[in-house]
């Protein structure tokens, strides 16, 4: 016998305008709270980080200096972007064993 879905609720979101739906078939499911992220934050301020960054691209000889200097290229300028290569097929043209065999490829 199945469990009875649960009903949703609606709720006003923070900014005040139009209703969130929330709960249903899993209540408190959703997006976890980041805990990495605040307890990154908890840790260290940003002028902390910002002054051993500065302190350490000082001296090329630190043993951590790429690494701050990677840092501060990604966040200054962004993250270099990722090539793709992509190769695009017509697949009307492929047999119905060639489209079998590219289906159980891509399983």
């Amino acid at each position: 016998m199945s469990k009875p879905r649960a009903e949703p609720r609606f709720e006003v979101p923070k900014h005040g305008k139009g209703i969130l739906k929330r709960g249903g078939d899993n209540p408190g499911g959703g997006r976890p709270p980041n805990w990495f992220v605040n307890k990154c934050r908890e840790l260290t301020t940003r002028d902390q980080t910002l002054q051993m960054i500065t302190e350490i691209l000082s001296d090329k000889n630190h043993p951590a200096y790429m690494q701050a200097l990677k840092w501060a290229a990604e966040n200054g300028y962004g993250k270099p972007k990722e090539s793709l290569e992509l190769t695009v097929r017509d697949l009307s043209s492929l047999t119905d064993a060639e489209l079998i065999k590219l289906r159980k490829q891509l399983s």
